[in-house]
Protein backbone atom coordinates (compact mmCIF):
# COMPACT_ATOMS: atom_id res chain seq x y z
CA UNK A 1 0.00 0.00 0.00
CA UNK A 2 1.59 3.76 -1.20
CA UNK A 3 1.33 6.03 1.98
CA UNK A 4 1.50 9.93 1.39
CA UNK A 5 4.02 11.44 4.20
CA UNK A 6 5.53 14.01 4.75
CA UNK A 7 9.22 13.68 3.89
CA UNK A 8 10.17 14.94 7.72
CA UNK A 9 7.95 12.93 9.32
CA UNK A 10 9.42 9.25 7.66
CA UNK A 11 13.01 9.03 9.15
CA UNK A 12 13.71 12.30 6.88
CA UNK A 13 13.66 10.48 3.67
CA UNK A 14 15.96 8.16 4.21
CA UNK A 15 13.71 4.70 3.89
CA UNK A 16 15.40 2.33 1.36
CA UNK A 17 13.23 -0.98 -0.15
CA UNK A 18 13.59 -3.52 2.59
CA UNK A 19 13.89 -1.21 5.79
CA UNK A 20 11.22 -2.46 8.46
CA UNK A 21 9.01 0.68 9.86
CA UNK A 22 6.28 1.23 12.02
CA UNK A 23 3.41 3.68 10.95
CA UNK A 24 1.56 5.66 14.20
CA UNK A 25 -1.50 7.79 14.12
CA UNK A 26 -0.20 10.80 15.42
CA UNK A 27 -3.71 11.94 16.05
CA UNK A 28 -4.40 8.78 18.04
CA UNK A 29 -1.27 8.23 19.24
CA UNK A 30 -1.24 4.67 18.00
CA UNK A 31 0.55 1.73 16.27
CA UNK A 32 -1.43 1.27 12.97
CA UNK A 33 1.19 -1.15 11.29
CA UNK A 34 4.84 -2.54 12.97
CA UNK A 35 7.06 -3.95 11.44
CA UNK A 36 6.47 -3.52 7.74
CA UNK A 37 8.64 -4.26 5.13
CA UNK A 38 9.38 -0.66 2.82
CA UNK A 39 8.78 -2.28 -0.40
CA UNK A 40 9.31 0.78 -2.62
CA UNK A 41 10.30 4.80 -2.12
CA UNK A 42 11.02 7.46 -4.78
CA UNK A 43 14.11 8.20 -6.08
CA UNK A 44 15.35 11.23 -4.50
CA UNK A 45 18.26 10.81 -5.84
CA UNK A 46 17.20 13.48 -8.97
CA UNK A 47 16.47 16.35 -6.97
CA UNK A 48 13.16 16.77 -7.15
CA UNK A 49 12.43 16.44 -3.72
CA UNK A 50 13.96 19.16 -1.55
CA UNK A 51 14.36 18.20 2.82
CA UNK A 52 10.92 18.58 3.27
CA UNK A 53 7.80 18.14 1.68
CA UNK A 54 5.22 15.23 0.67
CA UNK A 55 6.12 11.95 -0.89
CA UNK A 56 4.88 8.41 -0.92
CA UNK A 57 6.39 5.33 0.05
CA UNK A 58 5.07 1.61 -0.36
CA UNK A 59 5.26 -0.70 2.61
CA UNK A 60 3.76 -4.50 2.59
CA UNK A 61 0.28 -4.86 4.86
CA UNK A 62 -2.10 -7.51 5.24
CA UNK A 63 -5.72 -6.82 5.32
CA UNK A 64 -6.18 -5.19 8.57
CA UNK A 65 -3.31 -3.16 8.25
CA UNK A 66 -4.27 -1.62 5.20
CA UNK A 67 -7.73 -0.62 6.79
CA UNK A 68 -6.14 0.36 9.87
CA UNK A 69 -3.91 2.72 7.42
CA UNK A 70 -6.27 4.14 5.02
CA UNK A 71 -8.05 5.20 8.46
CA UNK A 72 -4.62 7.05 9.68
CA UNK A 73 -4.26 8.81 6.38
CA UNK A 74 -7.64 9.89 6.63
CA UNK A 75 -7.07 11.09 9.53
CA UNK A 76 -4.16 13.54 8.18
CA UNK A 77 -1.17 12.77 10.58
CA UNK A 78 0.81 9.91 10.16
CA UNK A 79 4.41 9.52 11.31
CA UNK A 80 6.85 6.87 10.09
CA UNK A 81 9.71 4.99 12.09
CA UNK A 82 12.39 2.42 11.39
CA UNK A 83 10.84 -0.17 13.81
CA UNK A 84 13.13 -1.51 15.97
CA UNK A 85 11.48 -5.22 16.44
CA UNK A 86 10.34 -3.65 20.13
CA UNK A 87 6.50 -5.13 21.41
CA UNK A 88 3.99 -1.92 20.32
CA UNK A 89 3.03 0.05 23.28
CA UNK A 90 -1.10 0.70 23.66
CA UNK A 91 -2.13 4.17 23.22
CA UNK A 92 -2.00 6.47 26.50
CA UNK A 93 -5.87 6.38 26.99
CA UNK A 94 -5.45 2.07 27.18
CA UNK A 95 -3.23 2.42 30.54
CA UNK A 96 -3.86 1.05 33.90
CA UNK A 97 -4.56 4.34 35.68
CA UNK A 98 -6.29 5.82 33.12
CA UNK A 99 -3.90 7.77 31.60
CA UNK A 100 -2.96 9.34 35.71
CA UNK A 101 0.51 10.03 36.99
CA UNK A 102 0.62 8.62 40.29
Amino acid sequence: MSLPVERQHAVGGALRPGDRVDVIDGAEASFVVTNAEVLAVPNLSNGNLSGTGSYAITIAVDAQGALRLAAAIAGGKVEVVRSTGAEALPPPSASPTGGRRE
